[in-house]
């Protein structure tokens, strides 16, 4: 055999080594590669598992302490709305001690809703602060309608608590001062619905 079929010979059996080994070498890679990506997507898998557990059970925890807060919270509400619409309904007029009596049964909403605001979303935190402070304002405003004495000097601040655009007529002309109280009889109604829409809502989503 001649040298030029030595070297001939030679070169392709080096370039088959070359390819083999390089084949086997691409093919460890690969299947480490492979092997490596699937134990990243069953730990990727696992980790999403153990979040959507522990969401579980933080939910399983929470919802029953959150439906049964919007329920103490609506019937509190209640009780203060009922007290305040019989007052005005039967009455008209609210004296300085129905005044704190009517306020106790508010502040007695605003307790529970301080000591159990952990258990509610921002959202609701964001609903029902306003109905409390509005509220408020409300028995100001009767109050201050139920007493002449205080209503010339407070004017613009009873303009600011309701923001009703005929009650201040009504009082003028007719001196009629249930007449202007019936005005906050619906913000009363309406912030009721709306305590009772949140709670319905969040009972109904575990349905």
């Amino acid at each position: 055999m001649d040298t030029v079929a030595v070297i001939v010979i030679s070169a392709l059996v080096n370039l088959l080594v070359t390819g083999l080994v390089g084949g086997i070498i691409i093919y460890r890679f690969q299947k480490e590669m492979d092997a490596t990506y699937t134990k990243q997507m069953e730990e990727f898998k696992s980790s999403l598992q153990n979040i959507s557990f522990e969401q579980q059970v933080k939910f399983e925890k929470l919802y029953p302490k959150r439906v049964g807060t919007l329920e103490v919270l609506c019937k509190k509400y209640d009780i203060f709305s009922d007290a305040l619409t019989g007052l005005i309904m039967l009455k008209g007029t609210m004296s300085a001690k129905e005044q704190g009596e009517i306020q106790d049964k508010l502040n007695d909403f605003w307790k529970d809703y301080e000591n159990n605001r952990l258990f509610l979303p921002l959202e609701m935190l964001n609903e029902i602060t306003p109905i409390y402070f509005d509220s408020l304002n409300l028995i100001n405003a009767i109050f201050l309608l139920s007493n002449r004495n205080y209503i010339f000097h407070n004017l613009a601040y009873i303009v600011q608590l309701t923001q009703q655009s005929n009650f201040l007529q009504d009082w003028f002309d007719n001196e009629n001062i249930q007449k202007s109280m019936l005005h906050f009889v619906p913000v009363l109604i309406n912030h009721s619905k709306a305590l009772e829409k949140l709670y319905r809502i969040t009972a109904e989503a575990k349905q």
